[in-house]
């Protein structure tokens, strides 16, 4: 048998260690700073304002021309307001025989008398339209006195020449007005004198052949006639209220026929109460 082959012999390594390498230190030098030079900021002169020259002296001023104040202008005393009488009335009712009141005259018919008064209304002043069966005379008032009267009898002859005061029955007048303006009111023309009521007249009216109402008072609202009836009532009367939906509250005695009529017209006039008949 051949010999069997002789491995190969491990080639030895040779290691060399390596020797280290030595740097030689680096020496820095110290930094060197370089002053820099500093340049001084400019300043800006500073500017100053120009100078203002002072204010010249005013010229003194000359003296306003004296004026001469102008007189002042009396003022008159304002009118009324449409609608609203310049005297009040006592109260909101029909002028009785024992009040102050004013008369206007008497007229054929209603119609007239609203036609000849409305100057009267349009100051303010309600005019009463009282029947006396065959004609109507129409009055303004109550008024509280004499004083009061005489005023709103002069301020109604404004629209009115012919009003004229009167007094209560048994009375007179201590300061008469002057008598009115002869020119005429506008048509138709009232009396010159007033007719009397039927309380004044000397002879009483003749009994109707039927029964009949007696007219004794005429309010705008029931409540100033339920006083009146009050009053009358306290007197012996036995009256009734006539509460229509247009028109005036009236006060009534009736009915009455005969010797009834005539004797409740007695005591009315005697108690100074205005009335007349309602046909």
């Amino acid at each position: 048998m051949p010999a069997p082959p002789t491995p190969p012999r491990p080639v030895e390594e040779t290691t060399t260690a390596a020797s280290p390498i030595t740097q030689p230190p680096v020496t820095q030098a110290p930094a060197t700073q370089t002053p820099t030079p500093q340049t001084p900021a400019a300043q800006a002169p500073a500017t100053q304002p120009p100078a203002t020259p002072a204010p010249e002296p005013a010229a003194p001023a000359e003296p306003a021309p004296a004026t001469t104040p102008e007189p002042a202008t009396p003022t008159e005393p304002a009118a009324p307001a449409p609608g609203t009488p310049a005297v009040a009335p006592s109260a909101q009712r029909t002028p009785l025989r024992s009040d102050y009141r004013v008369m206007l005259g008497t007229f054929g018919s209603e119609a007239a008398l609203r036609s000849a008064t409305a100057g009267v209304s349009a100051l303010g002043y309600t005019v009463y339209a009282i029947d006396l069966g065959n004609q109507f005379v129409a009055q303004v008032g109550p008024f509280a006195d004499e004083a009061s009267g005489q005023q709103a009898a002069a301020d109604i002859r404004r629209a009115y020449a012919r009003a004229e005061l009167y007094p209560p029955r048994g009375q007179t007048l201590r300061n008469p007005a002057p008598a009115a303006a002869a020119e005429a009111p506008a048509t138709p023309e009232p009396a010159s004198e007033p007719a009397p009521t039927p309380a004044e007249t000397p002879t009483a009216a003749p009994a109707p052949a039927g029964p009949v109402y007696v007219q004794v008072g005429a309010f705008n609202n029931v409540e100033g006639a339920q006083r009146f009836v009050e009053q009358l009532r306290a007197q012996g009367f036995s009256p009734s209220v006539n509460a229509p939906e247009t028109g005036k509250v009236t006060v009534l005695l009736g009915p009455l026929t005969g010797s009834d009529l005539t004797s409740t017209e007695g005591r009315l006039d005697a108690a100074g109460l205005d009335h007349f008949r309602l046909r």
